[in-house]
């Protein structure tokens, strides 16, 4: 009989720390459990064992805390939600302005910024609830100038033109300067009024093209809205805005309720309808749409002054169509355009003005015409053509 002795070796930190005798995924979830980001460093920081099972990318803290401050809206891996999370983390900590024009930093912040718009409306079309993205959202533009100063360059003397990127995050993020608690004060010189309201010396150029939106164009435009709706130095639109209630404030497209209503100054009563008849050939010379590759409604109907039907009116046909490219980094860019007119073979007159002209059997009479026209000269009296933008949310 013989005996043979075991040299069993053991490391002197694991049999001092009863911490490290846990399972891995207790250790990763006390980890989660940490208040801050800096707290989950910190501790990692403690050993080089404890680095080993905190920052790894299979490491379950990262889909956790990702998960607590971001919407799952596709599948991911936890490499993935690592490299994802700790980006955020640290670009949207900077202290970030456009004062003197856009960097590196800058345009790094804006793409965060844009994954987590397209996540949000993304994961809004899933749930009727908040997206929590979007209420990081909120945090992270409420505590910075972005959209307090709505401009590119605005401490140079000669500001350069906006990038496209810095436009489409201006314009996709509209919604939330609207909200009552963001209180920002538009300046005068957040836009040129030129643009504004489209004063051109020379040839008119559409905000809306059929390759490429002029999205500095339409930001001006934007700017020049919220001042008059958000600053009180203006005596246009602040107070009646400021004291609306929340139910007559815009809101998300599919929460709109369109009816009809007889107190606007100017309104228009379009129906889906017409068809590709409804925009003939003398109309496509004017406004072309995108051929038939596209998603396109067409529309008709009339402009109601002040509820009345009198001979003032102007029938309207149009078309909304989806845009095929992405404008500043979004999809969903959407062009609608009419025309409004007054045919010399249609009079409008003596029409009830107490009865809707649907329920008085005018809805029909409105487009009892010649149709297609054929001579802008000879079958029209007036026309006015409208084009415009909208994102879809």
């Amino acid at each position: 009989m013989y005996s043979r002795r075991l040299n069993l070796v053991v490391n002197p930190m694991i049999s001092r720390n009863y911490l490290l005798r846990l399972p891995t995924e207790m250790i990763q979830y006390i980890a989660y459990l940490l208040p801050k980001d800096i707290d989950v460093v910190h501790f990692s920081l403690c050993c080089s064992l404890l680095a080993a099972l905190i920052l790894p990318a299979q490491s379950s803290v990262w889909c956790a805390r990702f998960g607590d401050t971001y919407d799952f809206y596709e599948e991911h891996s936890s490499a993935e939600l690592r490299v994802e999370y700790q980006t955020r983390a640290i670009v949207l900590s900077q202290e970030i302005n456009f004062k003197f024009d856009q960097t590196e930093a800058e345009t790094l912040w804006l793409e965060v910024l844009r994954d987590m718009l397209l996540e949000s409306y993304s994961c809004s079309k899933l749930s009727e609830s908040i997206p929590k993205t979007f209420q990081r959202l909120r945090d992270v533009l409420r505590q910075c100038d972005f959209l307090r100063r709505p401009i590119s360059g605005y401490g140079l003397r000669k500001r350069t033109r906006p990038s496209d990127l810095f436009c489409g995050v201006q314009l996709r993020s509209a919604s939330l300067a609207l909200e009552t608690f963001m209180s920002f004060r538009y300046l005068r010189s957040d836009y040129n009024v030129g643009v504004a309201y489209a004063f051109d010396a020379g040839a008119a150029i559409p905000f809306v093209d059929i390759r490429k939106l002029d999205l500095e164009s339409i930001l001006h435009t934007r700017n020049f809205w919220l001042r008059h709706l958000l600053n009180p130095d203006e005596a246009t639109f602040y107070t009646p805005f400021a004291s609306s209630q929340p139910c007559y404030r815009p809101r998300a497209w599919e929460n709109l309720v369109i009816k009809n209503s007889r107190l606007a100054h100017n309104c228009l009563r379009l129906e889906p309808g017409g068809g590709p008849l409804n925009w003939p050939p003398l109309f496509e010379a004017i406004i072309p749409t995108q051929g038939q590759d596209t998603n396109r409604i067409y529309y008709r109907g009339m402009q109601v002054t002040h509820g009345s039907f009198d001979n003032t009116l102007y029938l309207a046909r149009g078309f909304v169509e989806s845009i095929h490219v992405p404008q500043g980094g979004f999809p969903d860019w959407c062009r609608i355009c009419f025309i409004l007119y007054r045919s010399n073979y249609v009079k409008l007159t003596n029409l009830p003005v107490t009865t809707s002209a649907k329920s008085a059997g005018y809805e029909d009479r409105w487009f009892v015409e010649e149709w297609p026209p054929l001579d802008i000269s000879m079958d029209f009296e007036c026309m006015v053509t409208k084009e415009s933008y909208f994102l879809v949310e």
